[in-house]
């Protein structure tokens, strides 16, 4: 597992229509505000052609054979989603600073896991391949109940499904991440709980403790990117 003292990654991590983007949005509004200087973070081409990246490359290659995909295609859609995040989180780490990302390196332990003939857990995968994956410092899992979720993904996705037909699906998959995430030492574990029914004062002030435990773990006076 690599880490340093220059670099912080935070990470929003939970399932699709939980709210992870709103949260995050909100965050980014609150650095705007503070006058936070925020840079769009992404990979270039000449970020490929250094030694740490090869290494990255080689390496991923290794890593989603490990996971044993399903097919042929499994194994490159598996690899395209695992290489793009750790090179990222790489160059963060080398060159320092704040990173926010919405759907990272969970998310693609997730992908993974689809594309796997085994469902694998993170605390089964075997520590010479966890020594060279860049995690993040900070996961704020975004949890919600079934039926809001249902109703966020109909709105945005304009799609039509029956909650009582994916809702133990659902919550094991958050039970999943979760595991997955307590599985990583030195990972700081933050949930949030971004349902409907929760009052719009405590909504408010539980956004507010939120942001300012972020703000409280950023490296300070460095570079503040998104993706």
């Amino acid at each position: 597992m690599i880490r340093d003292n220059k670099s912080c990654i935070i990470e929003f991590a939970g399932l699709s229509g939980v709210g992870k983007s709103f949260i995050k949005n909100k965050l980014m509004c609150r650095l705007k505000h503070e006058n936070f200087i925020l840079n769009k973070e992404s990979l270039k081409i000449y970020d490929l052609f250094n030694i740490r990246s090869l290494r990255m490359i080689i390496y991923s290659v290794f890593f989603v054979l490990y996971t044993k995909p399903k097919t042929l295609s499994c194994f490159f859609d598996s690899y395209k989603q695992w290489l793009k995040i750790q090179l990222l989180y790489s160059k963060i780490r080398a060159k320092g600073g704040n990173l926010i990302v919405c759907e990272g390196m969970f998310h693609k332990i997730r992908a993974l896991r689809r594309n796997s003939k085994y469902k694998f857990m993170v605390s089964e995968i075997k520590s010479k391949y966890l020594n060279n994956i860049h995690f993040p410092d900070i996961v704020v899992l975004v949890i919600s109940n079934p039926q809001d979720i249902e109703k966020r993904r109909r709105k945005r996705e304009n799609i039509n499904f029956s909650i009582d037909l994916k809702i133990k699906d659902k919550m094991t998959g958050v039970d999943v991440t979760r595991n997955d995430i307590a599985a990583i030492n030195n990972v700081k574990a933050i949930e949030y709980n971004n349902s409907n029914d929760i009052p719009p004062d405590i909504e408010k002030e539980n956004l507010e403790d939120l942001n300012n435990l972020i703000l409280g773990e950023m490296v300070p006076d460095a570079k503040l990117s998104y993706n």
